[in-house]
């Protein structure tokens, strides 16, 4: 399956314009329940014996007890479940070749797991005691405190991340304080119980959602899916996202971050779900803009004509509490008043001009060849599964996609352009030094 779907990515590489001439297999994504209730979507997948599965609890770190405290859970080490000690709990994974991960964001928490085909009922006991059962000792704790405060420290001296921090808090206004409050001084303040708290009412069969890829047939996941999921408490279904504010004032905000090497500059507009009927033009777009790895607008005024920055790009940002349309940079200090110019102008021009017949065949060859060769491994087609049920995205959306981008026109694109764009509105944050010929700063938001 793998090596068909690289074949007619080989051939796009040889013939320049031939995407939407090949023809790719099919994808077939099958819903598979279990005896007990719990559903998965299946992408089945024989060529290597490996089973990936890409799990979802919605709800996210939006619903910590205290600010930090899934950050803090991300970076904890020596963890164990059960009567394991943490070394033999390692030990145990490592002789059975699984994995598991758990990443907590502030949408929904992330649950990674691979095992070997002929391993998988061992390795599904030894995952389900780890969701339901986990210990963390008190020398876990401290490590992670320890860390996490090394991260928060160095973040205050990292413009990027000042400068995305402050795009969240602005977007976000005050309606989610679990991600938005400053963290550095509440690290202590977070308990065992806290974290405990997190496990017991965010890993629910209520708000779960699984994806699996690789080597299982759909008789085969159904008693696998209760091995590993069925001992989660039932839970309830988490609260909806708050309403956020219609959009935060347009205008230029300053962070400070004294001493910095480089400045971090970041344009905003409000962004789109998946869903939405103007996606992919927006994402044509955003590619026309800064997603093109050497030809992209941004790339092209910033890096190639001026030598300006030392990175820049943009996206389209989805599956958060908030979708978001930027573009990012990083320049000396000197250059941020010069990009910010030249930035605006590139937005104006594409709302005003919109993008040609070339930029548009591009950008399609661009993303039909990269839904190819993104798929490679079991985990990224779990993961792409996954991903598909947060957005809400139907199981045929693989096959969808093409059919799509094909039926996109120039007309179309250039109309979406004159509706999505309003340079008037950007939200423009600059991190790092001071220099005087910035223009004056709005307020920032409490905590900067």
């Amino acid at each position: 399956m793998i090596r068909a779907l690289l074949r007619p990515l080989l051939i796009c590489l040889l013939l320049p314009g031939a995407a939407l001439a090949v023809d790719p297999p099919k994808v077939t994504i099958e819903s598979v329940t279990s005896p007990g209730g719990i559903t998965a979507w299946l992408w089945r997948d024989e060529t290597v014996p490996v089973i990936s599965i890409q799990a979802a609890a919605r709800g996210g770190s939006r619903l910590d007890p205290k600010p930090g405290v899934s950050r803090l859970m991300n970076v904890l080490t020596g963890t164990t479940a059960g009567n394991y000690d943490p070394v033999g709990f390692v030990r145990q994974f490592e002789s059975l070749s699984a994995s598991l991960a758990i990443n907590r964001t502030p949408a929904y928490d992330q649950i990674s797991i691979r095992m070997i085909r002929d391993k998988r009922d061992d390795s599904a006991d030894l995952i389900a005691l780890s969701l339901t059962q986990r210990v963390i000792p008190d020398a876990a704790i401290l490590q992670g405190r320890t860390t996490l405060k090394r991260q928060l420290q160095a973040d205050q001296r990292q413009p990027g991340v000042r400068a995305e921090q402050t795009l969240a808090a602005l977007f976000l206004g005050d309606q989610v304080p679990m991600i938005t409050t400053p963290l550095l001084p509440r690290v202590d303040d977070i308990t065992r119980d806290d974290m405990m708290a997190v496990s017991r009412d965010r890993l629910t069969r209520a708000n779960l959602s699984v994806a699996v890829a690789g080597a299982i047939s759909p008789a085969e996941l159904a008693p696998l899916l209760d091995r590993l999921f069925g001992k989660l408490p039932p839970g309830e279904v988490a609260p909806p996202l708050p309403t956020f504010p219609e959009r935060p004032q347009p205008g230029f905000y300053h962070v400070p971050v004294p001493g910095a090497p480089q400045s971090s500059l970041v344009t905003v507009l409000p962004g789109l779900d998946r869903r939405d009927a103007d996606f992919w033009p927006a994402a044509i777009l955003e590619h026309v803009l800064g997603g093109a790895t050497f030809t992209s607008r941004l790339k092209i005024e910033l890096r190639e004509k001026r030598g300006m920055v030392y990175s820049t790009g943009s996206a389209l940002r989805y599956g958060g509490l908030r979708p978001t349309w930027v573009t990012t940079a990083a320049m000396a200090p000197g250059r941020v008043a010069e990009a910010i110019a030249i930035t605006k102008r590139l937005w104006a021009e594409l709302r005003d001009g919109g993008i040609t017949q070339d930029e548009l065949d591009a950008a399609r060859d661009y993303y039909l060849g990269a839904s190819i060769v993104s798929l490679t491994s079991t985990g990224a087609m779990a993961d792409f599964v996954g991903r598909l049920q947060l957005d809400g995205l139907p199981p045929t959306y693989y096959d969808d996609r093409r059919a799509l981008l094909a039926g996109l026109t120039l007309e179309r694109v250039n109309a979406a352009a004159k509706r999505l764009i309003d340079p008037d509105a950007l939200v423009i944050i600059a991190a790092g030094e001071t220099t005087p010929d910035l223009p004056p700063s709005l307020p920032l938001p409490p905590g900067f």
